[in-house]
């Protein structure tokens, strides 16, 4: 897989990343995104170095992953629960249809 590298500018400073072709406009989404992370660390803490920003903004990032991998495991339990009682009532409403229906459709046209 070739890629391509482009510029990205992550507090004042300049980084060439290697990007796959068709990837540089979210690669630079991405890192304007946390550009404003580490600024809005930056202006809770001015004495925070670089790399104690970039720390930061990774656990922060990292707990907010967390947080929306668990409640979309929650939800898709959720569904599951809903789809499985969804299925349950249509099984029970065919069983109840079979029993309340004639055995056969053909032997009542046949006494006629």
């Amino acid at each position: 897989m070739s890629s391509n590298t482009i510029e990205i500018t992550l507090l004042e400073r300049v980084y060439t990343i290697a990007c796959p072709p068709g990837e540089e406009a979210t690669l630079q989404q991405v890192a304007h995104q946390l550009n404003q992370r580490f600024l809005e660390l930056k202006q809770r803490n001015a004495l925070l170095s670089i790399d104690q920003l970039a720390v930061m903004a990774a656990l922060n990032l990292t707990h907010e992953l967390m947080s929306l991998e668990t409640r979309t495991q929650r939800e898709m339990q959720e569904r599951s629960k809903k789809i499985q009682a969804l299925e349950n009532s249509i099984e029970q409403a065919l069983r109840k249809r079979d029993v309340t229906q004639p055995k056969s459709v053909e032997s009542a046209s046949d006494s006629q």
